[in-house]
């Protein structure tokens, strides 16, 4: 069955990153990391801090998940082309600053870029930000965290130009009544209209509910990574699940939400019950 439990984790705190510690995640794509160019200045941030003044714990804590055996990646841009731009105005130098978050002390094993906002939704263009960014350096594990409304954009030119470099897609299925369906209907090439590898296709869902996000339910979650699982031509080959995201799971008294890793790791193995779902 699938193996990848992915869980974004939206902090700069150290002390709250560490809980991720110990959990049935096998993927950590600390959020959001956002470029800064002005004045030709390339400064990396981390949600609202800039990477060089987050204390020093938060980054053995990269260190600790990856001697565990978990990839470490970290989400890149997300709402608004801010990032977007700075590469655009000087890749050379967007790339560099990238670049350090990969070496000591940091440390992380690649970039999940997040395309949110138009005209990003260009085959040619998600191609080219993907071969840009997996050239920093060789083994990057690049992911994309696409809307379903812009799955189209991987068409059989975008995977001709830039699969080689892609490891997997985390769609932004939340709260999907309909994922199964839509899951098989993209795998299939119905959607872009050319197949996509099932392997490279992760469903994203939401651990909480959230005003303005679509939910599913955890239990109706399991069910549906079951159905798809068996279904032909997909079966082991599934993607996996990826969950947004860990901090809203810290102390929660719903078991469907403190159980989050613990469910999805039973679901991805093929089970339909857990200790949150019964």
């Amino acid at each position: 069955m699938a193996s990848r439990n992915i869980i974004w984790c939206q902090t700069s705190d150290a002390s709250v990153f560490a809980k991720v510690q110990g959990k049935k995640y096998t993927h950590v794509i600390i959020s959001a990391l956002h470029m800064h160019c002005d004045g030709g200045n390339y400064v990396m941030y981390l949600n609202d801090t800039p990477v060089g003044q987050i204390n020093p714990a938060f980054w053995r804590v990269v260190t600790t998940l990856r001697t565990a055996g978990v990839t470490v990646t970290g989400l890149l841009a997300g709402a608004g082309n801010g990032t977007w731009d700075c590469i655009q105005k000087n890749p050379p130098k967007a790339m560099a600053a990238l670049k350090v978050l990969t070496d000591a002390p940091y440390y992380l094993q690649g970039f999940d870029l997040d395309f949110e906002t138009p005209p990003i939704y260009d085959p040619k263009l998600l191609a080219s930000y993907t071969n840009l960014v997996a050239g920093i350096r060789p083994g990057l594990v690049i992911t994309h965290a696409p809307i379903p409304g812009m799955l189209s954009a991987y068409d059989a030119s975008f995977w001709q130009s830039a699969g080689a470099n892609l490891a997997w897609l985390n769609v932004q299925w939340y709260g999907d009544g309909t994922l199964v369906q839509d899951y098989e209907n993209f795998v299939s090439g119905q959607t872009s209209g050319t197949p996509v590898d099932p392997s490279k296709v992760v469903a994203g869902a939401t651990v909480v509910t959230q005003p303005g996000v679509g939910y599913t339910d955890l239990c109706q979650l399991m069910t549906m990574v079951n159905t798809i699982q068996k279904k032909p031509g997909i079966g082991q080959k599934f993607g996996g699940v990826a969950g947004w995201e860990f901090t809203q799971t810290i102390g929660s008294p719903n078991p469907k939400v403190s159980n989050w890793d613990i469910c999805i790791a039973a679901a991805l193995q093929g089970q339909t019950k857990c200790v949150a779902c019964p």
